[in-house]
């Protein structure tokens, strides 16, 4: 029987433009990283070839090793969507910054990144509906607030029945792109 000895790789995404990943980079050799992978992709992107590269370097047993939580997710969602796929891999996962997370097996902190995902999505709508309820009682029913008051859009429907009057001319004298003085003008 052949003993396979689990190995720690490491994973860098920067985060807030960071450009010198330096200090990051010796965390993780410190941790005992043979391997470094530094993504350099947006906050918003998908998961990146760097994050696909890290995980198919791994095999099962093996240590993820990130310098802090945040660089495995910009959201809840994202994170527990990434823990996920460690655990798919029977990966363990170590982070540089977290004492915690190393008495944590990577089920147990997906179970706590999805429930504080439910908090944080709950929270959102709450707040949505707070605001909806808000506007409702203020008379408005949803969309922006209209820009002119019904005197102004009297002037403009006024001007624009002008012969030859020019629609970007009326518009600048209410602050209003063309497009807006043709809706105005639909009202």
């Amino acid at each position: 029987m052949k003993l396979v000895m689990s190995r720690k790789v490491g994973y860098i995404r920067a985060l807030g433009g960071e450009i010198d990943l330096v200090e990051q980079q010796e965390a993780l050799r410190r941790a005992g990283c043979a391997e470094v992978y530094v993504d350099l992709s947006a906050a918003d992107a998908e998961p990146s070839q760097e994050w696909s590269a890290s995980l198919r370097g791994l095999n099962e047993g093996d240590c993820l090793v990130v310098p802090r939580l945040e660089h495995l997710g910009f959201t809840l969602e994202q994170l527990a969507g990434m823990l996920a796929d460690l655990i798919d891999r029977s990966v363990r996962l170590e982070i540089c910054d977290w004492a915690l997370a190393s008495r944590l097996d990577v089920t147990t902190l997906v179970e706590i990144v999805q429930r504080l995902d439910a908090f944080e999505r709950a929270g959102r709508r709450e707040q949505i509906h707070v605001g909806l309820s808000a506007a409702r009682a203020e008379g408005r029913t949803g969309g922006r607030r209209h820009k002119l008051t019904p005197n102004q859009v009297q002037e403009l429907k006024r001007l624009m029945a002008e012969p030859g009057a020019d629609p970007v001319e009326v518009g600048k004298r209410f602050g209003l792109g063309r497009a807006s003085v043709y809706r105005y003008l639909k009202r």
